[in-house]
Order: structure tokens, then sequence, then C-alpha cells
């Protein structure tokens, strides 16, 4: 003990599932109370010589395969709860893209610190920004403190005065990190993550700062990861839908399993028309109820 006391070294582990905590205390409570067992069942005796090397392979097993699937083959879409913002984050073995990282009533930095910290992620390979409000990039300074990020994807903003987007651009530079501008039918791969831009195109950009041109300009693009179609929406309203249906069908997007729901739930978005096309699995709605009143019982009633 004194010997190993005096080697500094450390293991980073991801948080260890349920039953791995189970199979280990089921060990230890075998192992303790051996003698007790083996004195009142005379039987098990030799049938525990045997079995007890095979429960502690069969642990060692257990650790082994839960840290390969989860460093290697575990793949997810996590939507954080950051009240009225967004925040997504897709793991495909070892590939990380975030999708925005914003909200108004919570420090998102925070919230995908905890995350981070629990499945050991040190990195953020693409970060995808849907439009410069702050409610999906005011998280972005302090997540690109503390994570290394490769690429920036954006669409084309509607209007290069805009204050977030002048600041975000300003912060992204810092970090050295590469900008891609994207615009409608762009196909972006990375690794075994594919992602289609849907909206918008060029001749979107009205050239004025204001609420409902950016959102208009919001990035909206299908993520297809293990056979599983996510619609991302951004803020996008429902000027922008017809364009996005045509986009769909030209581009031969044939289903979605997740929406992410436009403008948090807002009535501006989610016509009756465009749920009806695209028909989706699920909806994902990120808001805070109690700043905006979203989402709009007219958006839930569409959904239904």
């Amino acid at each position: 003990a004194k010997f190993l006391d005096k080697i500094s070294f450390l293991i980073n582990l991801k948080s260890i599932p349920f039953y791995i905590i189970v199979i280990y205390y089921l060990y230890i409570f075998v192992f303790a109370l051996r003698k007790y067992i083996l004195v009142s069942y005379k039987r098990f005796e030799k049938l525990y010589k045997k079995v007890k090397g095979g429960i502690a392979i069969l642990f060692i097993f257990c650790i082994l395969f839960w840290y390969i699937n989860s460093v290697f083959l575990d793949n997810y879409v996590y939507f954080f709860n950051v009240g009225q913002g967004e925040m997504a984050l897709v793991k495909e073995n070892n590939t990380y893209v975030m999708i925005d990282c914003g909200s108004i009533t919570n420090d998102t930095s925070y919230i995908f610190d905890g995350f981070a910290k629990s499945q050991k992620i040190d990195k953020i390979d693409v970060l995808v920004i849907s439009h410069f409000h702050s409610d999906h990039v005011n998280g972005i300074e302090k997540i690109l403190e503390k994570y290394k990020v490769s690429y920036c994807i954006y669409a084309y903003p509607a209007s290069f005065e805009n204050e977030e987007y002048i600041k975000t651009m300003e912060v992204i530079k810092e970090n050295n990190i590469k900008s891609i501008m994207v615009k409608e039918k762009d196909n972006i791969k990375i690794n075994n993550i594919d992602i289609s831009v849907l909206s918008p195109g060029l001749s979107y950009v009205y050239g004025r700062d204001n609420d409902e041109s950016e959102n208009i300009n919001s990035l909206v693009f299908n993520l297809n990861i293990r056979k599983k179609n996510f619609l991302f929406t951004g803020d996008s309203v429902v000027r922008s839908e017809t364009k996005i249906l045509e986009n769909i069908k030209s581009m031969k997007i044939s289903k979605f399993d997740i929406l992410k729901v436009a403008h948090h739930g807002s009535k501006t978005s989610t016509s009756d028309n465009f749920i009806q096309n695209i028909l989706p699995k699920v909806a994902i709605i990120s808001s805070k109820y109690k700043v905006y009143k979203h989402p709009s019982k007219q958006t839930i009633n569409i959904l239904n």
C-alpha cells in the first residue's frame, strides 16, 4: 500500500452503469459471506470453488464490454434542457457534433459540463449554428474555452451587421476554428454522419437585421445517423416551409424519425401542411413556457 501510494496515475472512466454496480456488490457479498454459506451448505462447497473464478471473469468481461461499447460503439442524439434556448449533441463512434449552444434562461456550458464529465468528452468535432440569435449561440464563448472544436458550420446570415453574428465570428476566429458557410442542397459528411442542408438559399437573405429575417435564414437540415433521419429546423417560420418541402422532395429524403420543432413551438412555425408532409414519429420542443408562452396550443394541436 505504501509503495502504491507513491505512484501517481489517473484513469478516466465514464459514469458506471447500474448493472455493473449490482454485479460488483453481488460478488463482494458472496465473497464476504462465503464461509457462512459453505458451513451451512456443504454441498455447495465444490460448486462455489468452480463458479467463483467465473464470476470474477464475468465481472471483468462486463467492465470491458461496457467501456468498449461506451467509447467506440455507443451512438446517440441528446437534446439538452436549456430552458428557453436550444442545444443538442450527436455522437457517432468517437465523433461529436453539437447543434446550437444558447439559452436566455440557463448557462448552457454549465449544463453541458456535467454531461461531458460523465461521458469523458473533451472535444467537439463540429459545432453547427442554426442562426445568430442569443438563445442559440450565447453559450459559445464558454463552450470554446473548455472544449476543442475543429469546425463550425452556419448558414448565410440575414445581415452581416447583426451584433450576435459579429461577436460569434470573432470568438470562432480567436479559437482558430475552421468555419464553413452552407446553403440549401449542400451535403456534408462527418465520418458516418450525413448532413443535408434544406434551407436557406442565398435568395433568402433580406439584408436587414431583425428577428424575422434571422429566423427565415435559420439553417434547416436533415441529419442521418444509423439510418435514422433527424430534421433540425432552427427558428424557421411558415414562410420557409414551402421551400424546405421542395428541397426534401428534390433531395429524395423519404421519411423523418425525429423532428426538432421550429422556433420553440411558436405558432409562427410548424404548419399543418408541413407536418402532414413529413410525418415525424417524434417531435422535440425546446422551450420554457413562462418566458414566451412556447410551445403554443396551436402547434401542440397540429402535432397531436
